[in-house]
């Protein structure tokens, strides 16, 4: 029991000096402030990506930002990025299936020119652990729950199984139920948080 204490109280202590890192870097988002090479398109970005990338340029090496970049630039104008962008946290079902059925194959795209994006962790100095637990931290602070989903929902259609994607649908069901006092049901979306990778934002 004294080794699994250690063990667990070594994750907390790792987890929150993420979470003060991270607080940082989303404290300091304006564009003057985005990696080298970012100025030319970072009034282009939502505030979200624009932290994102912040956040990607603590985590991943050199070569991995160039390629951020690259991808950047390629999808500026893209309206599938405006529509996720502007999605709302209370966006109907039907959007979020929409919207991540028009997203995925942007998605697959991407992680076929740029292969180490199924494996982020690799090109992190820091470790994969602390590449995984900060790009997933941040995607929580910075996307809103319909985002969240439609992230999680294009991954599936293009990594997920069957089964795991009737699983989400049974969530998002579960989610939309009438609550216990009466009132009545609504396309809620699910808690994804645990579900969540850090590629998934990567691939956007």
């Amino acid at each position: 029991m004294r080794a699994l204490d250690a063990v667990l109280a070594a994750t907390v202590d790792r987890l929150q000096r993420i979470r003060g890192e991270l607080a940082g870097i989303l404290a300091h988002g304006a564009p003057a402030e985005m990696p080298a090479g970012f100025g030319a398109v970072a009034n282009e970005l939502s505030d979200a990506d624009r932290s994102l990338i912040l956040v990607y340029s603590r985590v991943f090496d050199d070569p991995a930002m160039h390629d951020v970049q690259q991808i950047v630039t390629d999808e500026l104008g893209n309206s599938t990025d405006a529509a996720f962008d502007a999605l709302p946290a209370d966006a109907d079902l039907a959007t979020r299936r929409r919207l991540s059925a028009e997203l995925a194959p942007v998605m697959s795209a991407v992680t076929e020119t740029y292969s180490w994006m199924s494996d982020p962790g690799a090109r992190a100095p820091r470790g994969a652990a602390f590449a995984e637990d900060t790009v997933t931290q941040a995607l929580w602070e910075l996307y809103n729950p319909a985002q969240l989903e439609v992230l999680y929902r294009a991954h599936l259609i293009n990594n997920g199984t069957a089964e795991e994607l009737a699983a989400l649908e049974a969530a998002v069901e579960a989610a939309a139920a009438p609550a216990s006092d009466g009132r009545p049901a609504s396309d809620a979306t699910p808690d994804l948080r645990p579900d969540l990778r850090p590629d998934e934002g990567m691939t956007r």
